[in-house]
């Protein structure tokens, strides 16, 4: 007897605990797990961690406790920026660009952008919100600068601009549909400086959205990012071949910041094109200078070795009128000499010199590295 009520004891214990735990559950409060409860220990192994890829594989074990959970995203992140861009050199571990490339490209497959748009620009590289389109610039980078492949990183960098134009035109929807905050407030507690403190915000987003400047200057970053590695995938461009590989990211993404900034590469090969053939004649009328001054020196010398007394007479006096209008043999050659050494300059400096400027940030470490 004394057992059976022990018995009956435990089992009212183990039922109030079930319903607890499912009164919970239905109330929408978090239950600890032991799942939970370990992903928080490797979190905190990792920021304890002595080297680098203990750091790492602490990172790895922890997402493995969340599967297919949103916020792994920026876990992920470190790992791929750890693997292919810091070194520990103390605990002899380099740079391990493939494994990071697998994470970049995992990153701008698997996860969805638009799960962590805001209305707010996300100016700070630890915000999720263009950490896709960041890591697909990252893998198009490795697979261009490391790999060779430029369509595959073409294919990335597609990825990466199409995400960004989905918060574009998001943000711009939102900000211009905004309603106007009220400006009533109750008196004595600072409510009317709130009041227009907000209706000043509203007007700056009003205005912004209408000229196009919604992103944040992180954000930028990722755009000005984009298109240079989009531009360096087709290899060294002459200035004059920079319009026709840009055109294609206008023509794809119109009323972008894409397309803003491909315009304004365009712009500037065009003036960089003029300032070089400029620069061409210039440089040849000073190699000319030289030549000038021998044959200016030779022509006084013959000039001073005349007998006293002796004129040379002059070609054109003694010339009939239609002979008269030609010009002289040498003057031809002249000419066309000084045409063939300025075409031979342009050349020159053309496939000497590119428009596109060296690319900033991370991803000149990754080119530089390769």
């Amino acid at each position: 007897m004394r057992y059976g009520v022990r018995a009956m004891k435990q089992t009212a214990v183990v039922v109030a605990i079930i319903a607890w735990f499912n009164l919970a559950v239905w109330a929408g409060a978090e239950v600890p797990s032991v799942t939970q409860a370990s992903f928080q220990a490797e979190m905190r192994l990792a920021g304890t961690a002595a080297d680098r890829d203990s750091k790492v594989q602490h990172w790895k074990t922890a997402i493995s406790y969340r599967p297919n959970d949103p916020n792994n995203i920026t876990i992920e992140y470190k790992i791929a920026v750890a693997l292919s861009q810091e070194t520990d050199l103390p605990h002899g571990q380099g740079l391990h660009r493939d494994e990071g490339l697998t994470y970049f490209r995992k990153i701008a497959d698997s996860y969805d952008h638009m799960h962590y748009y805001s209305r707010e620009p996300g100016d700070s590289i630890d915000s999720p919100q263009f950490m896709a389109p960041r890591a697909a610039v990252h893998a198009a980078s490795l697979l261009w600068g490391r790999l060779g492949a430029p369509e595959d990183a073409r294919r990335y960098l597609n990825l990466a601009m199409k995400d960004i134009e989905a918060t574009y035109r998001k943000r711009i929807d939102d900000w211009t549909n905004e309603p106007a905050p009220q400006t009533e407030e109750p008196e004595g507690l600072g409510g009317e400086g709130k009041a227009q403190a907000r209706l000043a915000l509203w007007k700056q987003r009003q205005k912004a959205a209408a000229a196009g400047e919604v992103l944040g200057d992180q954000e930028m970053v990722v755009v000005k990012e984009a298109v240079r590695q989009f531009g360096y995938t087709y290899g060294e461009q002459h200035p004059y071949e920079v319009a026709g590989v840009m055109r294609q990211i206008i023509k794809q993404f119109p009323g972008t910041p894409m397309a803003r900034l491909a315009q304004h590469h365009i712009d500037q090969a065009a003036i960089l094109t003029t300032r070089e053939v400029d620069k061409a004649i210039d440089q040849n009328l000073e190699d000319l200078a030289p030549e000038n001054a021998r044959l200016e020196s030779v022509g006084k010398q013959a000039a001073g070795s005349r007998p006293a007394g002796q004129t040379i007479s002059s070609p054109v006096a003694n010339a009939s009128p239609a002979s008269s209008a030609r010009l002289p043999i040498w003057s031809w050659w002249a000419i066309v000499a000084f045409a063939t050494a300025t075409i031979g300059c342009c050349v020159f400096l053309r496939r000497k010199h590119h428009a596109l400027p060296a690319i900033g940030s991370s991803i000149a470490q990754d080119r530089a590295n390769t």
